[in-house]
Order: structure tokens, then C-alpha cells, then sequence
């Protein structure tokens, strides 16, 4: 079935394709994160249309009739909404302007960088070798790891004498991982649903 609203919304994916290739820094990115939030809740509804229905024993893909193309969509959906994003390369954001440092772990992509791919080659060598690393031989920690990145970034909120409020530390560590508290918890409620994820699923196939 044609719907109206699909060439708008590729002709507005398209848009923020080429923003998020020819715009500043900033701007850049916030184009190519909700081009990929956009290209997701495309897919998320593909897939509730036309491959959810082919895990039940009555229902059917909503737009089967058209046959091939259909799925010459989906898999191109699915590659450009979940495969791109997962595998294309950070863009490396300095910590401290005055004293870049470029490093791989930096730059992985999200799939590297779950599975630690910057460590690969010096787990190879510990394993060749069988002895245990130089200090030398670690690879240099990313800048946002750095002790004068995180005091500058931290004791603002943390140290009294540096203009943080006078109030438990606890607050004060709750303000410094505002970003990463989201990320984690985010990762606690997905492993928490795909932990129930496969009995729910041979429950309601047995039923």
C-alpha cells in the first residue's frame, strides 16, 4: 500500500543526510543523531508491520503485496537504521582543544568499542609473549580519562573551594555522571528485558 507521508519522509532523511555531511561541527551531529533516530522509528515500524507478523501462525505482512520490493526496502532500512549506525566511526571531539589526542578508542565505533577492539593488539602480544606488560607498552589513556581533564570537569561540582554547593557528595557525584547514569541504566533496563525476553517468548509460543 502507498502511503503519502513516505516520500516526505525520505525527502526529510535525505535532508538531514546531506546537513549532517555539510554542516558545522555542532550542527553536524546533532543532524546525523536524528537522522538515526529517525531512520530507527522508520525500521521499529517496518518491523511491527511486516517481520513481527512472520513470527505468529495467523497474521501476515501488512504491505506483502508488494512482493520483492518490500523486502528490498526492509533490508535497506535495516542496514542504513541499525547496521551504519552501529559500525560507522565516532567523530573524535577533543576534551582540551590546546592538547588533542586522536586515539582509536576515541573513534570506534559502537560495536568496537563494546567489544574493546582497541585492546585486541595487545592482548595478541600478552598471549604471544605470556609475559606481563610494560607500563609503556598500555596504550595512552583517552584525554577525558586525564586527572586535569576530570578535576576541571569534576571539582566544580565537588570541591567547595572551587564553587561547588555545600551539600553531600553524593549529589555532587550524581551531577558529574549526569551523562553516564542515563547510559547505564538504559543498559540495565535492556539486559533486564532481554532476560525475560526468551521465556515470554516460548511462553507464548507454546500457548
Amino acid at each position: 500500500m502507498f502511503q503519502p507521508t513516505l516520500p516526505l519522509l525520505k525527502l526529510y532523511d535525505t535532508a538531514l543526510a546531506v546537513a549532517s555531511l555539510s554542516a558545522q561541527r555542532d550542527h553536524r551531529a546533532v543532524a546525523k543523531n536524528h537522522l538515526n533516530f529517525v531512520l530507527l522509528v522508520t525500521a521499529g515500524v517496518i518491523s511491527y508491520r511486516d517481520i513481527a507478523p512472520l513470527a505468529t501462525f495467523n497474521s501476515f505482512p501488512r504491505d506483502e503485496c508488494e512482493g520483492w520490493l518490500l523486502w528490498m526496502k526492509v533490508a535497506l532500512l535495516l542496514v542504513t537504521a541499525v547496521i551504519i549506525p552501529l559500525v560507522s566511526p565516532r567523530e573524535y571531539v577533543p576534551a582540551d582543544p590546546e592538547n588533542p589526542q586522536a586515539l582509536q578508542s576515541r573513534t570506534d565505533s559502537f560495536v568496537d568499542l563494546i567489544g574493546s577492539v582497541h585492546l585486541d593488539g595487545q592482548s595478541c602480544r600478552c598471549c604471544i609473549s605470556r609475559q606481563s606488560p610494560r607500563c609503556d607498552a598500555l596504550p595512552p589513556l583517552p584525554d577525558t580519562n586525564g586527572a586535569a581533564y576530570l578535576k576541571r570537569v569534576s571539582f566544580k561540582h565537588l570541591d567547595p573551594f572551587s564553587g561547588a554547593k555545600s551539600r553531600h557528595m553524593f549529589f555532587g557525584l550524581l551531577r558529574v555522571a549526569a551523562r553516564e547514569l542515563p547510559a547505564l541504566v538504559s543498559g540495565l533496563f535492556v539486559q533486564l528485558c532481554a532476560n525475560f525476553a526468551a521465556p515470554v517468548g516460548i511462553n507464548r509460543l507454546l500457548r
